[in-house]
């Protein structure tokens, strides 16, 4: 009898191998995909075996796997761009089709369906890549299915997010579909629904706005979006306020119970507020105009404290005034924290007692925030107030006193452009929380409040600012609020993780001509097809692409520039020169 050796440590792997098909060699069909794409699906091809473990299989018995992009990196020895790129060689949207990805969103990886390789007709079957599958046209990632754990990435949690072949942007009810050759990069099932409207919900549209592969007036749908949030980004001279304007002003025309507030650093809302009977809020030192950032609603944080979220916004003001360039120290932090809680002691408590949410006259004041500092023992305290004190007892006082302002008007312009550069931060922030609060009140009268804000990146330009920025996005869907931001700096934005995750969560988002680097970024983020990035590149203004948060379709428009609201809208100097 042979003496059989045993397998020791690693050599019980030996013989454990990665197939990938002779097909994708042999077909002059794949003859253009890379061999590093060729290895990546065949690795896509072994994972399957785990799906079947895991009972990772849709409505309609189509086996999915879970395959992120960092495991792309791992196996690939790659780095992300280099992973991207693997991704879309094989993706149905912008490369070959052996996969389709379809995103869940909510922070949930991307879900992989692998495409069998073996094709009768290459040609047709490129064709009709997505071509409605009429058994199953929109069905369901089963939610039960989404059961057990690949790799530690997954566990079960129901999706909004539906998978479908056919991707469409669903408005109305009759259906016209693109005709553009899925060759050109522009997704050939993408449809537009027109017709039927309802009060209940806002379109964005305007006659002048059409789909640039179809020529077919574009009517979006926002508030039946997973959240109303968005974001308008492009370089100046590319149209951003004239985007937002127009939205607006739709609103204000469609729904007379709504408020509609725009934080305005360039006053360049002005004068369609003064078209449209708006209120125009002037921030600026000397103004008989204040708005104390103490105010405080104590439902301002959901069914958390109020006095955690206050304190965050606190601290992104103590912040701003000591204009460091560094952010603020977690010793510094435990210290307004602590203030905090002192000087809003005795005023949540008597609220709390008779049953109210808020008092004008009770409130703090910045100067009590002060005065609270000023009698800390820390050395830390003593520097924190006295970055406080030209805005308390200052020359810049301006938002030391208790807020007079009442307005019960439903379009509000915030005009901060004379509050001077060292303020403009400040500014912007305390009108940011001014808001917030109105925004708090209109719920409880079941009324929704629509929020425009230019010059967005100055509202994440440090680290405080940018997460209390970002819990107002996340929390204004609960309190019926549809927060715009606008900006010229995305390479501003794009650096900060927060302002990142709040373009990345809206599921409303306006590209216009972008410069290299937003390009690049925004690319891989909403995953655009170089054919549709060109309508983003060296664009005319007016021209661009809209994300609403499953497909990107492009725009073009075409605003006649000889009306009365064309010249309320426009921000170009020679046409707002030639008006006055």
């Amino acid at each position: 009898m042979v003496d059989f050796n045993f397998y020791q440590g690693d050599e019980s792997e030996q013989f454990t191998f990665y197939r990938i098909p002779k097909v994708l060699f042999t077909n002059s069909y794949f003859k253009d995909l890379s061999s590093d794409a060729k290895i990546l699906y065949g690795l896509m091809l072994d994972r399957m075996s785990l799906s079947k473990k895991n009972n990772w299989i849709d409505d309609c018995n189509r086996v999915y796997i879970i395959f992120t992009l960092q495991e792309v990196m791992d196996y690939m020895n790659c780095g992300k761009d280099k992973g991207v790129k693997l991704l879309a060689e094989l993706d149905s949207k912008k490369g070959i089709g052996l996969i389709e990805r379809v995103k869940r969103g909510l922070g949930k990886p991307t879900i992989i369906y692998v495409k069998n390789f073996m094709i009768k007709d290459p040609v047709k079957e490129k064709e009709d890549d997505f071509i409605d599958d009429t058994s199953c046209a929109e069905g369901d990632v089963n939610e039960d299915h989404l059961e057990g754990d690949i790799c530690g990435n997954v566990t079960s949690e129901k999706t909004e997010n539906r998978v479908r072949k056919n991707r469409s942007l669903e408005l109305g009810k009759n259906r016209s579909q693109s005709s553009e050759n899925q060759k050109s990069g522009i997704r050939k099932t993408r449809s537009l629904e027109f017709g039927k409207t309802d009060s209940n919900y806002t379109d964005y549209s305007n006659t002048d706005k059409s789909d640039a592969v179809s020529k077919q007036l574009i009517l979006y749908n926002r508030l039946s979006a997973n959240n109303g949030n968005g974001c308008i980004l492009g370089k100046p001279g590319s149209g951003k306020s004239f985007k937002a304007k127009e939205e607006l002003i739709f609103g204000l025309l469609n729904f007379p119970d709504d408020d509609f507030i725009v934080i305005d650093p360039e006053s360049e809302f002005k004068a369609l507020a003064e078209m449209f009977y708006g209120t125009v809020i002037r921030i600026a030192p000397g103004s008989d105009v204040h708005i104390n950032p103490m105010d405080l609603d104590i439902a301002y944080a959901d069914e958390d404290d109020p006095l955690t979220l206050k304190a965050d916004f606190i601290a992104s003001i103590c912040e701003a005034a000591s204009s460091s360039r560094y952010p603020l120290s977690p010793g510094q932090k435990s210290i307004i924290d602590r203030c905090v809680l002192n000087v809003y002691d005795n005023y949540v408590k008597v609220l709390r007692s008779e049953g109210r949410n808020f008092d004008s006259e009770l409130v703090p004041t910045l100067i009590d925030l002060y005065n609270e500092l000023k009698g800390q023992d820390e050395p830390e305290a003593r520097n924190l107030s006295l970055a406080l004190e030209r805005f308390t007892t200052g020359t810049q006082n301006v938002f030391a006193h208790k807020t007079n302002i009442d307005v019960e008007n439903r379009f509000l312009v915030y005009d901060v452009k004379d509050i001077g550069e060292g303020l403009k931060s400040l500014g912007l922030q305390i009108a940011l929380d001014n808001i917030w609060n109105r925004m708090i009140a209109n719920f409880r009268k079941g009324k929704r409040t629509w929020l425009y804000v230019d010059e967005f990146h100055i509202l994440v330009e440090t680290p405080t600012a940018a997460r209390y920025t970002r819990q107002i996005w996340k929390r204004a869907r609960k309190w019926n609020g549809i927060p715009t931001g606008i900006t010229q700096q995305l390479e501003d934005m794009l650096k900060s993780e927060e302002a990142r995750a709040i373009i990345n969560t809206s599921d409303f988002v306006v590209m216009l001509d972008l410069d290299s680097f937003g390009r690049s970024q925004l690319q891989q983020m909403f995953e655009i097809s170089d054919t549709e990035m060109e309508y983003v590149t060296s664009s005319a203004s007016g021209q661009g692409l809209i994300y609403n948060g499953t497909d990107i379709i492009p725009f073009v428009d075409n605003f006649p520039k000889d009306t009365k609201l064309y010249k309320a809208m426009t921000t170009k100097p020679n046409e707002v020169a030639g008006n006055r």
